[in-house]
């Protein structure tokens, strides 16, 4: 594996918004992502998208791959990743219904920061493995990938994907925060709306997505099928 260096963080942060020919990310890739993201159903095409820029940045390319000539194919990956998503998710959902069940029937404050840790802490590992998940179904279009703990758990002990994961997390967490902020401010100053909230959502999501999955095909080479180099997904 290799462990993306500065130069690679950099690159991946600002590719979103490159402006130069011939690719012109920030007009032709970047803003009909947002504002796919926004948009209910559409949006399982962007998350497909996603999906799909680490395994196109893993070949070396250098800019964003465009949306308009895969439209199907990324529309039905992102329903397969919404599945794998859903079904990762579940063991989650289920452990916080059932730590809810077993808090309720004690009146103890240690009890539920306890169910709230081991919640969290559940919440994390998803978080953490998901991206694996999507990015092993992403090589081979094949559900069955995403599914193979071992395989999924292998790649995330990787140094590489941890710092990328961290660092993007932080991110992603900076960007919510400010569309939080900017998404108040108008409704403070009667300015703000359903479609200015959706839109504010979706650039603090979409960015650092990309971002991440920019990062994530610099850190997991494919392995070529003649050469045999690279990293298996």
């Amino acid at each position: 594996m290799a462990t993306p260096g500065w130069k690679d963080y950099r690159d991946a942060f600002i590719r979103p918004f490159s402006i130069s020919a011939p690719s012109r990310n920030l007009v032709t890739r970047t803003l009909p992502g947002i504002i796919l993201t926004a948009i209910p159903f559409l949006n399982l095409l962007a998350l497909g998208y996603l999906a799909s820029l680490a395994t196109h940045n893993a070949s070396g390319r250098q800019d964003l791959p465009p949306f308009q000539e895969e439209w199907g194919r990324h529309l039905i990956d992102g329903a397969m990743l919404l599945v794998i998503g859903i079904c990762y998710s579940l063991p989650f959902w289920a452990l916080i219904v059932l730590m809810g069940i077993v808090a309720g029937g004690y009146d103890s404050s240690a009890l539920l920061m306890g169910a709230l840790t081991v919640s969290a802490a559940a919440f994390l590992v998803v978080s953490f493995l998901l991206p694996l998940a999507f990015l092993r179904y992403d090589r081979e279009k094949r559900l069955s990938d995403a599914f193979a703990p071992a395989a999924v758990a292998r790649m995330g002990k990787q140094p590489g994907y941890a710092a990328a994961w961290l660092a993007c997390a932080i991110y992603l967490g900076i960007m919510m925060a400010a569309a939080t902020a900017v998404n108040l401010w108008l409704i403070g100053h009667d300015r703000g709306s359903p479609l200015c909230s959706a839109l504010l959502t979706s650039l603090a999501t979409f960015l650092p997505s990309v971002t991440f999955f920019t990062l994530l095909g610099k850190a997991f080479r494919q392995e070529g099928r003649a050469a045999g180099k690279g990293q298996h997904l």
